[in-house]
């Protein structure tokens, strides 16, 4: 056998508009693509024709391709397919290193565990990748995992109706590829992973939330508290809806307030930003139980005091007669008052909305559980003259701008505490006056905020 090639013919070798060959003798040749591009080939009759590929040039030089090449015609010669023993020493060393490789769940965990995030983001992070890609690609081996398996788990997602989680699980994916939590061969922008997701439906573009419903004027509060007072639901659903406007919490945080957040020696209510989980409802979950130490506490997962005014101190008191003994504030009216935390559920999330509406309250268009934040807010600062900044840290809110009243997240729960404090008995006593004043007589000037 002659060969034709040259190593000086080889490096000369310049890409055209089409991919073409130049042959060294034997069926092995140089393949020249377009891009550039020079890949050694060599062409075998086995049963049927196949195509053997050698190596790239320079990587791979015009001498070891020959022998490359010399070595697979003697395994083609007693009846060995080079391509198949290839395949087979591959995924020998596949199986073998998988044994010991880090897989996408132990980067994830990784990942998850190094980045300052907030509680509560962690947690959803960690459930969307538990939920949406652990269960198919969760012991993939990172460095060999392909886009097309992630997609597959995206696909799944979006199947169920899920499109803007199967969104946000592929920019995980994305991210995490390109922090230093997986191997360097697979990092970076241009990781093998920049594709993941691209094949999903777009997102439709987003309408701007509606506020949520609330009343601002003062007297027109004040039909609606005398309304509250007329509602004949349960014992606990109603307290809950007549506390709402004392302690001006969220409704989730409201109703999942625990006796042994209730402090009256001190006159507050010190909600902790994490607490731990009711078993009876991760059980309920089943298998998409959340982990062990989850419960809805206060959003951003930051401690949070709640200074008491005597009104809701007045009305903790008379329903700690009652549920005191157990483990909720306001437990669920199918489960017994006085039993353990536990053996308990708090009540719905749309109690007090549906108590609101047994009242003749439309809380689409008038006023809803949430809305007593927004009239204290507003009443506070444009009637009371509160300064905003103390009202909005006792409303729990963050925000970046120092000048709209903030707080970072290193930012003690007792701060303004007695400012706080002096806002809470104000509008406590606002809050009496205008429900006792039935010929709304009661005059609430605008004062200048300090």
């Amino acid at each position: 056998m002659r060969n034709k090639l040259t190593h000086r013919a080889v490096v000369a070798a310049k890409p055209a508009d089409r991919p073409y060959r130049l042959t060294d003798g034997g069926q092995l040749y140089l393949l020249v693509k377009p891009s550039g591009a020079r890949l050694w080939r060599l062409d075998y009759q086995l049963g049927k024709r196949k195509t053997l590929a050698l190596g790239v040039f320079p990587d791979v030089s015009l001498v070891e391709a020959r022998k490359g090449a010399d070595a697979a015609r003697e395994r083609v010669a007693a009846g060995i397919d080079p391509i198949d023993e290839k395949k087979d020493a591959r995924a020998g060393r596949n199986a073998a290193a998988n044994a010991e490789a880090e897989t996408f769940d132990d980067a994830a965990a990784r990942w998850s565990a190094a980045e300052n995030w907030s509680p509560g983001h962690r947690r959803t992070v960690e459930q969307r990748i538990a939920y949406n890609l652990s269960p198919w690609i969760g012991t993939s081996q990172i460095e060999l995992l392909t886009v097309a398996e992630v997609d597959r788990c995206l696909t799944r997602t979006a199947d169920r109706g899920a499109l803007e989680t199967a969104h946000r699980c592929a920019a995980l994916v994305r991210t995490l590829y390109r922090t230093r939590h997986v191997p360097a061969a697979v990092r970076g922008r241009l990781s093998p992973m920049a594709d993941v997701g691209a094949e999903l439906d777009a997102l439709p573009e987003k309408r701007k939330r509606a506020k949520l419903p609330a009343i601002t004027d003062p007297q027109e509060f004040g039909v609606l508290l005398r309304r509250i007072e007329r509602h004949r639901g349960s014992f606990v659903v109603s307290t809950a809806t007549r506390l709402a406007p004392y302690l001006l919490l969220r409704p989730g945080e409201l109703r999942h307030l625990r006796w042994a957040d209730v402090r009256f020696g001190e006159g507050v209510l010190y909600i902790p930003g994490e607490t731990i989980d009711d078993p009876v409802q991760a059980a309920r979950r089943g298998k998409r139980s959340f982990p062990a130490n989850y419960q809805a506490g206060m959003k951003g997962g930051l401690d949070h005091i709640v200074p008491l005014a005597p009104p809701a101190v007045a009305l903790l008191r008379d329903l700690h007669a009652y549920t005191g003994t157990g483990g909720f504030v306001f437990p669920s009216p199918q489960c017994r008052p006085d039993a353990p935390l536990e053996r308990q559920r708090p009540i719905s999330e749309n109690a007090i909305n549906v108590a609101l509406r047994a009242v003749g309250i439309d809380t689409a268009t008038e006023h809803c559980a949430h809305g007593f934040r927004a009239t204290a807010r507003t009443i506070g600062a444009q009637r009371l003259g509160v300064p905003t900044r103390y009202i909005e840290v006792q409303l729990a809110h963050v925000h970046d701008d120092p000048l709209h009243g903030s707080y970072d997240r290193e930012s003690p729960p007792t701060r303004w505490l007695d400012e706080r404090g002096d806002f809470m008995l104000r509008w406590a006593e606002l809050v009496d006056r205008l429900r006792d004043d039935k010929g709304g007589n009661v005059v609430v000037p605008f004062v200048s905020a300090a």
